[in-house]
């Protein structure tokens, strides 16, 4: 006989059928006819009798009710349910509910957490020489000014503050000195408010900028370069399409002239793309710590690397690709500071286009 899941059956139901299970008992061939009869498995009547069994004891014995009636207060659970178990409020209040606590709703945990982050202080509290990893974020327009321990990853300070001025990071990096963390050195952004009150507080420290914000322009500018490559493929798509429907002398050849115009701009679109993406491709492994060989990078080498790197984004002659090469020129000495992989020492070959592979699979889509 086939079984399947009876998810219809409702609660009614299940109590009749563990009673008739409870008092068949020693009855041969009775489980059969009860699973027979319910068009249920003996496996899951044996399962409904034995979570029942289970329940009753635990719920009759005098021992569990005296010793546990609760393992630990409500607020105790809570904090360890949201952090330890990461437990959404929600998830939280159905816990309380299923054991039974009086108070279980969740605008009481969402109050209790929020009272229990009140009395957290926003600095972390220990003794040791750190590198700092500070930044600014964002919420409603409103600055947070975040310092980590870029090891553990732990947030050493985070405040919410009224603008990020010099004077408010001295304040945050003062409370740090208090807390008694000695910063070695800090990473961060340019930012005048970050940098001036840092050197306000650690001036004997080193201050060496994160390569994220130093290339975030070059990369920012790749990808720019990407939607207008495969837009120039669209239009050169578009004008081939009209070439195709035209039909009077005129027309072709009003057509033929956009579409091959609009191939030269493709072209130039994709090499543009290309030449950028392959050269930053091998821009960040050269800023790493290690190189292939296994060998620490040497700092001269580094920065002998990034700046061939420079150089060949200069020759593609673009105004804005310009711009950011000079300025990460002007900032070699602080990007080397902190170098991070393999050292290339030739121009790569560009040849194969990994966008002319996409503009293929592109145009073949369409066609």
């Amino acid at each position: 006989m086939k079984f399947s899941r009876r998810t219809d059956l409702p609660p009614e139901t299940r109590v009749e059928i563990i009673k008739a299970g409870i008092k068949s008992q020693g009855t041969y061939g009775a489980m059969t006819g009860l699973a027979h009869q319910y068009n249920i498995s003996r496996s899951f009547l044996y399962q409904l009798m034995a979570m029942t069994m289970f329940c009753l004891t635990e719920m009759l014995s005098v021992q569990s009710r005296e010793l546990n009636p609760h393992q630990m207060g409500v607020n105790q659970l809570i904090v360890l349910l949201r952090l330890e178990g990461k437990w959404h409020r929600s998830s939280i209040s159905e816990i309380l509910k299923v054991l039974n606590y009086p108070y279980n709703s969740e605008s009481m945990i969402s109050q209790h957490l929020k009272m229990y982050g009140a009395f957290l202080s926003p600095t972390l509290s220990s003794s040791r020489l750190v590198i700092f990893l500070s930044d600014e974020i964002f919420a409603l327009g409103c600055p947070i000014l975040v310092t980590i321990e870029p090891k553990s990853t732990a947030i050493l300070k985070i405040e919410l503050a009224s603008n990020r001025t010099k004077e408010t990071w001295q304040n945050h990096y003062e409370e740090l000195q208090l807390n008694k963390f000695i910063a070695k050195a800090l990473a961060s952004d340019r930012g005048k408010g970050i940098t001036g009150g840092f050197e306000a507080v650690y001036s004997q420290s080193l201050w060496f900028s994160d390569h994220f914000h130093e290339f975030r322009g070059i990369f920012k500018l790749l990808i720019k370069f990407e939607k207008q490559a495969y837009a120039a493929i669209e239009h050169e798509y578009d004008r081939l399409c009209k070439l195709n429907n035209a039909r009077s002398e005129a027309t072709i050849k009003k057509y033929q002239e956009q579409y091959e115009q609009a191939c030269q701009v493709c072209l130039e679109k994709m090499d543009l793309y290309q030449q950028i993406e392959e050269s930053l491709l091998l821009l960040i492994p050269s800023l790493y710590f290690i190189n292939q060989e296994g060998r620490p990078n040497d700092k001269q080498t580094v920065k002998d690397s990034v700046l061939t790197i420079m150089v060949w984004l200069e020759e593609l002659q673009n105004e804005p690709v310009n711009e950011q090469t000079q300025s990460i020129k002007n900032h070699i000495d602080d990007i080397v500071l902190a170098v991070k992989k393999p050292v290339m020492k030739h121009k790569p070959h560009i040849s194969s286009s990994k966008l002319q592979f996409r503009a293929a699979r592109f145009i073949g889509g369409l066609l």
